[in-house]
């Protein structure tokens, strides 16, 4: 494939992806890896990049004093680890040493 928006809407979906709790993160996960071919390195960059950013687990206090976790990731047993795995993935596809 020769669109050169085509690493912008892969960064498009793996934002809408990153905190969601569903069956979108697996999906947008496996789409990038099976077409990281196609990506460009800038567009590689800022995945690792927002991955990076959203990768902060927050903890809050309700005011009925119920203690909430938020993880920027999503789910912390079933999404996290998707994301971590992918974020590897990419590190390893880009072709220069600087991130």
């Amino acid at each position: 494939m020769n669109d050169k928006y085509f690493g912008t809407i892969c960064l498009c979906a793996l934002r809408y992806a990153l905190g969601r709790q569903s069956y979108m993160p697996g999906i947008v996960q496996d789409f990038i890896r099976a077409h990281i071919s196609e990506i460009d390195q800038s567009s590689i960059k800022v995945m690792i990049r927002d991955i990076e950013e959203a990768d902060k687990v927050n903890t809050y206090t309700s005011k009925s004093g119920d203690t909430i976790v938020i993880d920027g990731l999503g789910d912390t047993k079933i999404d996290r680890p998707g994301w971590e795995r992918l974020r590897e993935f990419l590190r390893e596809k880009v072709t220069d040493d600087e991130l």
